[in-house]
Order: C-alpha cells, then structure tokens, then sequence
C-alpha cells in the first residue's frame, strides 16, 4: 500500500513538474488536425500527458514544435515535426541513461481522451491528459 501511494506521489510530482515547465516553455498554435482528414495534428495533442504502462511513469508535454519527455530521474527533449505525419524526435537528454525511444509518429490522438505513438523500434504507449492522472492520484 504504501509503495502504491509513494509512486503515486511520484507521478503526481513529474507531471505536476512537467506541466509547470512545459506551460512556461510551449506556447503557440498547431495546424492540421484529426477533422482536417489525416492524422491527429499538433493542435489536436498539444498539451500534457501521462502513460503508466510497463510499470513507470513517462510525463510528455507537446506544444509549439517541441516535446519533452520524463521519467525516472531523466528530462529529455525534442521536436516536433508536421511532415508526413505527426513525428516526435527526442535527442537531448540529462540524467540517466540515454533515451529508450528517440522518435515516433503519433497515430491515434482519440479526442484529446489518449494519445498513442508507435516509437521507431516498434513500441506503442498510450498516454492519457495529466490532469486525468493528477485528480486520481489526489
């Protein structure tokens, strides 16, 4: 029970740190779009967002170009790219290890309800809005 509540204090704390940074940092707007008959687009999965699959949690804040990503004890971020699809490319990293997924494509961004990306070694995570993850954790 207690390991329960201190990791959901942990990711209370990442996504809660996470969106802090990531609403200073990612401003802007998108174009494109899931209505526009493609895929999701930027504007459709810009925003803050918490995957607790594998037993971690992974925070990912998307905004105007740019991408962060964190979990245990690393921040690492990136771009966005529009081209041919909705592509997410992490290449700066601190802390720990290098980065397990370096670059995926969004494939499903579900009415701002999940997001899922395919990262390039064939993974799939789905994440759900952290502010969903928060109110739970509280």
């Amino acid at each position: 029970m207690m390991h329960a509540r201190v990791r959901a204090s942990a990711a209370a704390l990442t996504t809660a740190a996470l969106t802090a940074v990531a609403a200073l940092a990612l401003t802007g707007c998108g174009g494109g779009g899931e209505e526009d008959g493609g895929g999701p687009g930027l504007a459709d999965v810009k925003g803050n967002w918490v995957a607790t699959e594998s037993g971690g949690t992974k925070s990912l804040a998307i905004g105007n170009g740019k991408v962060m990503v964190a979990e245990q004890y690393q921040f690492c971020t990136g771009d966005i790219s529009e081209d041919d699809g909705l592509k997410l490319i992490v290449d700066d990293c601190r802390g720990g290890k290098p980065p397990t997924r370096t670059s995926g494509t969004v494939v499903d961004g579900s009415g701002r309800k999940s997001l899922t990306i395919e990262w390039a070694d064939g993974a799939k995570e789905t994440f759900e809005p952290a502010k969903d993850q928060i109110e739970r954790a509280g």
